[in-house]
């Protein structure tokens, strides 16, 4: 739905086991967006490799941190929150597998413009 300055309002969406300065830097680009939906673990179902992930943090310390240092709204979603939560016409992902995942299994590109970003400071994949 567009806001009332006209533009369409946006939404980041990101798988988070680490703040670095490629997530960081993908968010100051889009200081426009409206929130920052971070994914919870529930999402292993749609990406197993995330779940194995040992030294991740938890979404809920990485919300809060990006919050408080980079002064964005912020919410941790689950594989069921997700739907409601997503609101914008605009959806900004990180350039990676589980953000592939995550837009084909709930068709996300039929309904809404899909931006994917670089979030990594190397580029391992031909799509990165």
């Amino acid at each position: 739905m567009p806001l009332k300055s006209g533009r369409q309002s946006k939404q980041i969406i990101l798988y988070i086991p680490a703040v670095h300065a490629g997530n960081q830097a993908l968010i100051e680009h889009h200081r426009d967006a409206d929130e920052l939906l971070v994914l919870g673990p529930s999402f292993h179902r749609i990406c197993p490799e995330i779940g194995r992930d040992k030294r991740a943090l938890k979404p809920t310390a990485a919300a809060l941190y990006i919050n408080q240092v980079l002064g964005i709204t912020t919410r941790v979603v689950n594989t069921r929150t997700l739907p409601r939560a997503i609101t914008a016409e605009q959806l900004v992902l990180g350039r990676e597998a589980i953000s592939r995942q995550l837009v084909a299994t709930y068709e996300l590109d039929k309904r809404h413009d899909v931006i994917y970003e670089p979030t990594f400071l190397f580029h391992d994949r031909p799509w990165s």
